[in-house]
């Protein structure tokens, strides 16, 4: 030997390898430094373990199993146990397993545990987590629930996140607490850290471990809490600051209680800080019962501050009668004004069209949309209790057992027959076995869209204050359109995309609160006829657009067109317009697509439809950059589609489309360093595969340029993995490879 000792190589860690090496237990400790210098992700989930390694002894072990549950590892620690990453070994599906520390197992604190687990089984919805089972593991209880692996919304908090993303995450958790409410249940310790996000990054309401379901409060507990200061040294106390002032005082909570705690986490997370102020409990109550709701620093749109401020009135009656009432107020926007407001200006219509229509070609014929019909005088669609009666038949239609086979059949076939080489080995060798759990995990978000669309279908029939106006019927003829566009879908499903489709189709239900309703038209008779029959074909056409066939999306959409003509339906040909353009500019007819697209704008701005006009000004101002490289064009826009973010909040894949087109302007002022962060984000974030491939060639050309090719490799691995189903991403990805060689 000559002295010199080589550091073993070691690959990312699991929960098990990271909690032993936080533990000092591990006998590959130099390898794990080593690949900790340059893992980033490793030393999130080593900082992880070694958090919840605190109240135990080194000598502790890790438990292989808890009941019929395998343990992988340690997924977090709370003040009332450890909580385990598992595998439910029966129906081979990963569990998160909950075990009450001993040492804290006393009665009520089993009566808890015990009374989480029934309230949590007795409710079935998609923003709430799930509950299989509850036992006893070596003297502790143990409740094993649905593994959620996107944190807590109270983590994802901590970075700044647009206003629109955060009501729209808290509205996903306020869905889950207003169906609690209808089972019966309260909640009574609501807050961020009690809310978890799934792999999609929806919120989803877990920890009812304070739940009520009718049982008297203790009357001791006030006097417990209201001796606590809320910055104790060693932890901070934040469940007395979200309570109601109700809960405060031991009185019994009730559904409105948990809308008070809701609006204080809401509150705080647009504000940047809490309602009411207070250094103990006591001047915590004082602040509520005076009303002394602290001024926000940072600013709150009008119509979610006054619904906010309605949900933390001091007395219970004084706020909203239900969750639902409160969260129609949250994402309902304006109807209809004069001007848009957008920040803390106004864009009024005419400045819109100088900046939107002077590209619109003045020979087309707009006349027919200078007279919107007024939402008030839309006629009724069908009667509430008819089309309420027909929801799960419409959804049954859709999602039935011919459908689910004929999906995971297509799935599993469509899965690629070799994994790639950025596969890792011990995936590569159950490479078949992964396809199929693909194609049911593929099937559960089928099933996911379906419980959310019957959830909101039923809204609009529950709720006293629209079930039979107008805006009930207009929001049921919304989530139908958007029904029928996933039927087109899964009759028609694409190989690579079906995921990310289905998800683009789940953005549309959250807007058919607002956004495709403010313009949505409701027909009669013949007209009807032929605008239900346009839509049908917009459907397919998508569909066949997602699936790469382009004839027949091209023949679908034409046909649409000609109806939507004959109907002269301003925002109907706006939208088949939009869809025209999208689909024209991916068959690389750019000229057609852009002519489409301005269509579309033309036929929206008079109409007010906000939705299609932001959608189209993003298009353009992609194509204008990538179809024809008219800078100026591009740039004015993309200006114009963020002026309309006040009205349509973009989707994460739209930023990231949009950080595209911001890569390739920065490009061309010859900012690498912009480009290249561009180019990065959109990436990292939820941008669509068809996107992929020229922003890679993008970010490639412009780290060459600056000379950072040593990053290129590992920005192909990266890329590779997070597209292993787009041939076009991977061909590009090993062309590169080879270029470096």
């Amino acid at each position: 030997m000559n002295g010199s000792y080589t550091v073993p190589a070691v690959d990312c860690l699991d929960d098990a390898t990271a909690l032993a090496f936080a533990r000092g237990e591990s006998s590959a400790a130099d390898g794990i430094l080593a690949h900790l210098d340059t893992c980033s992700a490793c030393r999130m989930l080593v900082a992880a373990a070694a958090g919840g390694t605190g109240a135990r002894s080194t000598t502790s072990t890790l438990p292989t199993s808890i009941g019929r549950f395998d343990v992988a590892g340690v997924a977090g620690r709370g003040a009332m146990g450890i909580v385990y990453r598992g595998r439910d070994t029966r129906l081979d599906r990963l569990v998160a397993l909950k075990v009450l520390s001993g040492d804290r197992l006393d009665q009520a604190a089993h009566a808890r545990l015990e009374r989480e687990a029934r309230a949590l089984a007795r409710v079935a919805h998609p923003s709430i987590v799930s509950v299989y089972e509850v036992g006893d593991f070596e003297g502790s209880l143990f409740i094993a629930m649905e593994y959620m692996d996107g944190g807590t919304l109270e983590a994802w908090l901590r970075e700044e996140r647009p206003a629109a993303d955060i009501v729209a995450r808290f509205v996903e958790a306020g869905e889950g607490l207003a169906t609690a409410h209808q089972a019966g249940l309260v909640h009574r310790d609501f807050k961020p850290a009690n809310v978890m996000l799934d792999e999609r990054g929806h919120a989803r309401v877990t920890d009812f471990g304070l739940v009520s379901d009718g049982t008297p409060e203790n009357p001791e507990h006030a006097v417990a809490v209201t001796d606590v200061a809320l910055t104790q040294t060693g932890m901070v106390l934040g469940t007395p600051a979200y309570m109601a002032p109700e809960q405060l005082k031991g009185a019994p909570a009730d559904p409105r209680s948990d809308q008070f705690s809701f609006c204080v986490a809401l509150y705080e997370a647009l504000a940047g800080h809490r309602p009411f102020e207070g250094e103990t409990v006591p001047a915590l109550a004082a602040a509520m019962e005076q009303g002394q709701v602290t001024p926000p620093r940072r600013p709150i749109a009008r119509r979610v501050h006054r619904a906010l401020r309605r949900g933390l009135a001091r007395r219970p009656e004084d706020r909203f009668p239900s969750m639902s009432e409160l969260l129609t107020q949250l994402h309902q926007a304006p109807r209809r004004a004069s001007a848009l407001a957008i920040g803390g200006g106004v864009l009024v219509s005419a400045a819109l069209a100088a900046g939107v229509t002077t590209w619109v070609s003045s020979s087309r014929d707009t006349g027919s949309v200078d007279e919107p019909t007024a939402l008030g005088e839309r006629p009724a669609l069908v009667p509430t209790a008819q089309a309420c009666a027909d929801a799960d038949d419409r959804w049954s239609a859709v999602w039935n057992e011919d459908r689910k086979a004929q999906l995971r059949a297509f799935e599993t076939s469509s899965w690629p027959q070799r994994p790639g080489s950025n596969v890792h080995p011990k995936l590569a060798e159950r490479w078949s076995g992964v396809g199929r759990v693909n194609a049911t995990a593929t099937l559960d978000e089928v099933r996911r869209f379906g419980d959310t669309w019957r959830s909101l279908y039923a809204d609009t029939c529950t709720d006293a204050n629209e079930g039979n106006t107008s805006t009930g019927q207009l929001r049921r003829a919304c989530l139908v359109d958007v029904l029928r566009r996933v039927d087109a879908l899964i009759a028609q499903p694409p190989a690579r995309t079906f995921r990310e489709a289905l998800e683009e189709h789940r953005t549309m239900l959250a807007r058919c609160t607002t956004h495709m309703v403010e313009a949505l038209t409701l027909p009669e008779g013949e007209t009807r006829e032929a605008v239900e029959r346009a839509r049908d074909l917009m459907a397919t056409a998508e569909a066949a657009r997602f699936a790469r066939d382009q004839s027949r999306a091209r023949t679908d959409i034409d046909e649409a067109l000609q109806l939507a003509q004959g109907t002269g339906d301003p925002p109907l040909l706006a939208e088949v317009w939009l869809s025209r353009g999208r689909i024209l500019a991916e068959a690389n007819d750019i000229n057609a697509a852009l002519e489409g697209l301005h269509d579309a704008v033309a036929f929206a701005q008079p109409a007010q439809h906000h939705r299609v006009m932001r959608e189209a000004a993003e298009q353009l101002a992609f194509w204008y950059m990538l179809g024809t490289d008219e800078v100026a064009q591009s740039r004015r826009w993309l200006q114009t589609a963020e002026r309309l973010d006040g009205r349509v909040p973009p989707t994460d894949a739209e930023l990231a489309r949009r950080d595209v087109v911001r890569g390739y302007l920065s490009v061309h002022r010859g900012d690498r360093s912009d480009a290249i962060a561009a180019f990065d984000r959109a990436l990292n974030g939820a941008l669509p595969a068809d996107f992929a491939t020229p922003t890679l060639e993008g970010l490639v050309s412009q780290l060459r340029a600056a000379g950072r090719s040593t990053e290129i490799p590992d920005t192909l691995d990266r890329v590779a993995k997070a597209y292993p189903r787009a041939p076009d991403v991977q061909q590009a990805v090993a062309g590169h490879r080879e270029s470096l060689r």
